[in-house]
C-alpha cells in the first residue's frame, strides 16, 4: 500500500512538473502534432489551445489518480 502512495505523488509531481513548465507544455504539444496534421483525422481535429491542454492535462491527472486509489483497495 505505501509503494502504491509513493508511485502516486511520482505521478502527481510529474503531472504538475509539466502543468508549471513552458518547455515540458511545449513539448506535449510537439507530440500531439502528428495526430492533429494527420492527413484523415487533421480534418476532424482542431489542436487544442493552452487552456484546453492544461484542462487535458488535469483531466489526466484525475484519471491517474482515481485508477491508482482503486488499485489500493
Amino acid at each position: 500500500m505505501r509503494g502504491a502512495a509513493d508511485f502516486l505523488g511520482d505521478v502527481l509531481a510529474l503531472i504538475d512538473g509539466i502543468r508549471q513548465s513552458p518547455e515540458e507544455m511545449a513539448a506535449l504539444r510537439g507530440e500531439l502534432t502528428d495526430l492533429f496534421e494527420h492527413a484523415r483525422a487533421g480534418k476532424f481535429l482542431i489542436p487544442p489551445t493552452h487552456d484546453a491542454l492544461r484542462t487535458m492535462i488535469d483531466d489526466a491527472e484525475s484519471r491517474c489518480a482515481d485508477l491508482l486509489l482503486e488499485g489500493d483497495d
